[in-house]
């Protein structure tokens, strides 16, 4: 099991050594949502595992990354054809039942990876509900953490055509991480 850290590729025997050895569940959450024409829908999703991923690829005997969550609050972006909303509550409830499923399994340590804005108050709430109801601790934290680090230095003033202006949802910060993660997807020529 060295080396393993990919939660789905586990058995339920590896999940109970990987708890015996308290190891952190990283729980990647981003949106499916319209970042202009140039990036794909998945986006925040893709920001959010690939922070998480080459994380956890670093301590790999201390954490397990867990499959990432796509669906999230953007109603804000319902005009734009692709967008997949889900109700405040909802999104709390989905995010709370899962930590809470590691908590019962016996994880003391869960961390949120954000991948979205609009994520963030359910988020919390999320956290504060499974750390009130279980002897878990979770925290969350903003992607932007490893973007600052790691993307914007390498990426930022590359690829863009001069005078592009974008939106809020698809600025030079989304496709520096974009580029430096899955660059497949990323259209900079539209």
């Amino acid at each position: 099991m060295a080396g393993k850290y990919r939660y789905e590729e586990f058995t339920w025997p590896e999940i109970k050594v990987a708890v015996a050895q308290k190891r952190v569940a990283v729980l990647p959450v981003g949106t499916i949502e319209q970042h202009g024409p140039h990036l794909p829908l998945l986006t925040d999703v893709i920001t959010a595992t690939e922070m998480s991923r080459r994380a956890v690829e670093q301590m790999a005997d201390e954490a397990v990354l867990l499959p990432s969550v796509q669906y999230a609050f953007n109603e804000h972006h319902l005009d734009f054809p692709g967008t997949i909303a889900v109700q405040g509550p909802t999104f709390i409830n989905y995010i709370t039942d899962i930590g809470n499923s590691l908590a019962h399994h016996g994880f003391k340590k869960i961390l949120l990876v954000n991948g979205h804005g609009s994520n963030v108050p359910f988020l919390d709430i999320a956290a504060r509900n499974i750390t009130n109801h279980s002897d878990a601790i979770v925290r969350w934290r903003r992607g932007g953490v490893w973007y600052r680090a790691h993307c914007w230095p390498n990426c930022a003033n590359r690829n863009f055509p001069a005078g592009w202006r974008m939106g809020a949802s698809s600025r030079r910060r989304c496709c520096s991480i974009s580029a430096a993660t899955w660059c497949r997807w990323t259209r900079l020529k539209r």
